[in-house]
This record gives C-alpha cells, sequence and structure tokens, in this order.
C-alpha cells in the first residue's frame, strides 16, 4: 500500500510543478509584452517630440525583446558596463538559437 502512496505523490508533485512551471512562463511572457508595449508607446512618444534616434533605438529594444531567450535583454543592457571597464567584467555570450534545445 505504501508503494501505491508513494507512486501517486510522485505524479501529483509532477503535475504541480508543472503547473507552477507553466504560470511561470504565462507571468514571463506577459511581462515581456509590457515592456515592449511600453518601449514602443515611448518610441512614439519621442518621435511626435522630433527624437527620432532615441525613438530609433527604443524601437530597436522593443524589438530586441525575446521570450525565447529571457537573458538577451539582461546582457543587452549591461554590455556598456564592459566596455567601461572590460578587465572586472566579462558578459557571457548567449548560445546561438541553433545550439538550444527545449528539455522536456
Amino acid at each position: 500500500m505504501r508503494w501505491l502512496f508513494s507512486v501517486v505523490a510522485r505524479r501529483v508533485r509532477a503535475v504541480l510543478l508543472a503547473d507552477a512551471a507553466g504560470w511561470i512562463e504565462t507571468q514571463f511572457h506577459i511581462r515581456a509584452a509590457n515592456q515592449a508595449a511600453t518601449l514602443l508607446e515611448e518610441a512614439d512618444r519621442h518621435a511626435v517630440a522630433g527624437r527620432t534616434k532615441v525613438a530609433e533605438t527604443l524601437r530597436r529594444r522593443a524589438g530586441e525583446l525575446s521570450g525565447d531567450r529571457p537573458l538577451a535583454g539582461v546582457l543587452a543592457s549591461i554590455e556598456h558596463l564592459a566596455i567601461d571597464c572590460p578587465a572586472t567584467l566579462s558578459v557571457p555570450a548567449l548560445p546561438s538559437r541553433s545550439t538550444t534545445r527545449k528539455r522536456g
């Protein structure tokens, strides 16, 4: 009887973990979409004010946000730190999409 309880407990735990992972992934995509929308709105505001270079930069940043590669935004935002002090900070390279594979 104990083995049955153990099997059921493992299955319930797996279902709960999968559900939690799905919720976290959903929240991440919602946040990425909101960030992209905010950047695009700001870009439009700057374009109307005549600051086209700022608008272009914001649109480029919005396009760089990706749900497939969440660290891309983080690494892009700290890249300038590596230029300022290259000896103390090394920014790791992201793996290409062709070399990454989904686990599961």
